[in-house]
């Protein structure tokens, strides 16, 4: 972003619809973000003959649909981290609802974590 639309966002305000990442606007704007970038991947995917296929750019395959739904889960897992909640001080992203998170590949649910992230001991094995 250049710096004349950087002052532009600056004097908006922190009042401003797009300060609120629950606002529809705000939304809307965070999905049409993630299409674009996996937009981008399909194309530099199939330029560069990688071997996974989010469709085309005016197109995603169902993949690559995934991969945007991924996208816009991540940041609404990261939007709802907030300082005014309870559980602000331990809480991270990992300790999210595991359900929303899918595999790209066989739409398998991640599991959830044995504990919170911060009190799992660093010499735990996560292998079954």
């Amino acid at each position: 972003m250049d710096s004349v639309y950087a002052d532009e966002l600056d004097e908006l305000g922190d009042d401003h619809w797009s300060e609120n990442p629950n606002d529809e606007r705000s939304l809307i704007l965070g999905k049409q973000a993630a299409i674009f970038k996996a937009e981008r991947l399909a194309r530099d995917m199939k330029t560069s003959g990688y071997p996974v296929d989010f469709g085309k750019p005016s197109k995603l395959s169902s993949t690559g649909e995934n991969f945007v739904n991924l996208l816009v889960a991540s940041e609404a897992i990261r939007a709802s981290m907030t300082k005014e909640s309870g559980d602000s001080k331990w809480r991270t992203y990992r300790d999210a609802d595991p359900n929303v998170f899918k595999s790209l590949y066989t739409e398998t649910a991640s599991v959830q974590l044995p504990a919170r992230w911060l009190d799992i001991d660093p010499a735990h094995s996560f292998k079954k």
